[in-house]
């Protein structure tokens, strides 16, 4: 969903040509990338109770959510 709406904004601010042209000219650059792919995973759950013995929070899974992270906008 979120990469939908990222390519509909990215569709209507730039045209094919112009995009293409970008690439073409970037042919020949030698690049190098250093860094590591970062994901943020949260794991939603509700709370069951915490444990008599242990300072442990007994939690129920719920669903979670996965983003690409560390995004700077």
């Amino acid at each position: 969903e979120e990469l939908d709406e990222y390519l509909k904004m990215f569709r209507k601010r730039y045209q094919l040509e112009e995009v293409l042209d970008h690439m073409e000219r970037m042919q020949n650059l030698k690049v190098l990338i250093i860094g590591d792919t970062i994901l943020d995973e949260y794991q939603i759950a509700s709370t069951l109770g915490k444990s008599s013995k242990d300072p442990i929070l007994a939690l129920k899974y719920q669903s979670h959510e996965l983003y690409a992270g560390a995004r700077w906008l």
